[in-house]
């Protein structure tokens, strides 16, 4: 019964994610940061992680159609990973600008990755790529062994 539950509330994630991301309302930095923001909260609560984000662009900029879908399921990947993978006691996620980029992050301060797993063609980090790809942009990825883990997705505006 545990798998149905786990298959059904995955599904129900991927309902809400996908009928969220066809508002367009939601590809203004503020809705895209504030639903983001509420699912590492509820994510990290449960591990007692320490879970804190931050946005220093002004609120009514918005990303062109499609993109707060992609940049969305990039770090709900990146989070989940985080949550299962990391051992990190405090995650920060956030968004700023620099000069004609956005740039989304996440950092821990878990164990890290090691280079081989960062660079496979399948899974958590080949999906990312492929999906920052899909929205011209890039994904940056820094871990140091038992220092965290930093992923950047720079989108050009």
């Amino acid at each position: 019964m545990d798998k149905d539950e786990s298959w059904e509330s995955r599904q129900s994630h991927r309902r809400e994610d996908f009928v969220w991301a066809l508002d367009s309302s939601n590809d203004s930095i503020f809705n895209l940061f504030i639903h983001i923001k509420d699912f590492g909260e509820k994510l990290f609560l449960e591990k007692k992680i320490e879970f804190r984000g931050f946005c220093s662009v002004p609120d009514d900029y918005a990303l062109p159609f499609g993109h707060g879908r992609q940049i969305n399921l990039i770090f709900k990947e990146a989070m989940t990973n985080a949550f299962k993978y990391s051992g990190a006691s405090n995650v920060e996620f956030g968004i700023l600008k620099e000069n004609n980029s956005m740039v989304f992050s996440l950092r821990d301060n878990g164990i890290g990755v090691s280079p081989d797993k960062l660079t496979l063609l399948d899974g958590g980090f080949a999906n990312m790529r492929v999906r920052s790809k899909r929205i011209c942009s890039d994904l940056v990825t820094t871990s140091h062994e038992n220092a965290g883990l930093e992923i950047l997705l720079v989108v050009n505006i």
